[in-house]
């Protein structure tokens, strides 16, 4: 039976947007603005806000090396962030069809499950 596979590239400025900061950025806003009622709380408080602040404009994404393919089953896009440009194999999820993927030399391996 013949194997399905795909081929790779690799990209070194994928964009990934950080998921669960709004939160954490929301919680520091309000220590900040608590910290403002109180005397010398100010000089923490305000700088805490500020910062908060240009953090939300600067955005939440970072930028990071992938390997990028068709998914060799489903021919979906799919990243595999967890390489480097040297990595020369691995393994990982679909997350459309959740099918095993072989990642080897360059390709994408649909892996058959026995």
């Amino acid at each position: 039976m013949k194997k399905l596979t795909s081929v790779a590239r690799y990209n070194e400025s994928r964009s990934i947007a950080n998921e669960g900061q709004g939160a954490w950025n929301g919680l520091l806003i309000l220590i900040g603005i608590g910290l403002c009622f109180t005397g010398i709380g100010a000089f923490v408080g305000v700088p805490l806000i500020v910062i908060v602040f240009i953090n939300q404009i600067k955005g939440n994404e970072t930028i990071k090396g992938s390997w990028e393919g068709d998914c060799p089953k489903c021919n979906n896009i799919i990243f595999w962030h967890s390489g480097t440009k040297d990595t020369k194999q691995g393994n990982f999820n679909c997350p459309t069809c959740n099918v095993d993927i072989d990642f080897y030399e360059n390709k994408f391996i649909h892996r058959n499950k026995a």
